[in-house]
């Protein structure tokens, strides 16, 4: 068993609405944070995926519902590889504060290429 934190310097994650509620209700990532423990290459834990707004909403979101792929990645100036968790979801757009027609059932689809690093 290995515990890493998500190093949120390195990791980038994407929100988009579907469909596409209004150009001013574009949702923006403005962090993401977790742990997650690694058995037998597989993850598990959760992370929090900040979204900007009055006031700000973060929603918890459990990796092992996320399709999670883990691999490690060569980056420019690291010999042994980085270890990488990749995954997305989604969730109703009201879990973000966010509204639209209630006949669309608009949601909230996430995506992120996580770096993690031992805890």
């Amino acid at each position: 068993m290995a515990r890493y934190l998500v190093d949120p310097e390195r990791s980038s994650t994407t929100a988009t609405t579907r469909p596409m509620l209004d150009r001013r209700t574009v949702p923006v990532v403005t962090s993401v944070a977790g742990t997650i423990t690694v058995i037998d290459d597989v993850p598990s834990g959760t992370i929090a995926v900040t979204i900007a707004g009055e006031p700000p909403t973060v929603v918890e979101i459990d990796v092992a519902d996320s399709r999670p792929e883990l691999s490690v990645d060569l980056e420019p100036g690291v010999v042994d590889g980085t270890l990488v968790l990749r995954g997305r979801t989604s969730r109703p757009a009201g879990a973000f504060g966010l509204t639209g027609p209630p006949l669309l059932n608009p949601t909230i689809q996430l995506s992120w290429r996580l770096v993690l690093t031992p805890a």
